[in-house]
C-alpha cells in the first residue's frame, strides 16, 4: 500500500511505539512524505530526547532507517496543490502533507485529527491502518 506519512507517526515511533515502528518498517507499506518532514522531526529533537523510551543511539538508528525507507519529495512536485490543501485543513503545518496526498492520489497516515476535517484524501490513524491491512490479508 502506498501512503503519505506525517510527522506525528514518525515521532510516535521515535518515542518508542513498537507497533508504529513495525508498521513503518513493514514491507507492505510504501511511504511518501514531503522533504519538510525531516525538518519537522528535527524541530522536535529536544522533546524526543526528553520523552523517548529509546536510547539516543536507538533513536538515531531508527531515524536513519526511516529516512532510507521514506520517499521524500520536494515541494515543486506537488506545489500546484498547496493552495487547495491550505483551504481544506486548519493546521497550516500539515498543508504540504495534504498537498502531496492530493497530487499523488494517496491516503494519509496521521494521528492528527485535523486531517479528518477534509473529505478529499482518505486518512488513517495507526489503528485504522492496522485494521485496513488486516482486512487485505
Amino acid at each position: 500500500m502506498k501512503i503519505v506519512v506525517d510527522a506525528s507517526v514518525i515521532i510516535s515511533a521515535l518515542l518508542g511505539s513498537k507497533v508504529t515502528k513495525e508498521l513503518l518498517l513493514s514491507i507492505s507499506l510504501e511511504l511518501f512524505a514531503p522533504k519538510y518532514l525531516f525538518e519537522e522531526i528535527e524541530a522536535h529533537k529536544e522533546e524526543l530526547k526528553t520523552f523517548s523510551k529509546l536510547s539516543s543511539e536507538e533513536r538515531n538508528k531508527l531515524f536513519e532507517k526511516l529516512k532510507s525507507k521514506i520517499i521524500s519529495l520536494p515541494e515543486k512536485q506537488f506545489d500546484m496543490f498547496l493552495s487547495s490543501a491550505s483551504e481544506l485543513i486548519s493546521d497550516k503545518q500539515d498543508v504540504e502533507y495534504l498537498a502531496l496526498a492530493l497530487s499523488k492520489k494517496l491516503p494519509i497516515w496521521s494521528n492528527d485529527s485535523h486531517f479528518k476535517e477534509q473529505l478529499i484524501a482518505e486518512v488513517f490513524t495507526t489503528s485504522e491502518l492496522i485494521d485496513r491491512l488486516k482486512s487485505e490479508e
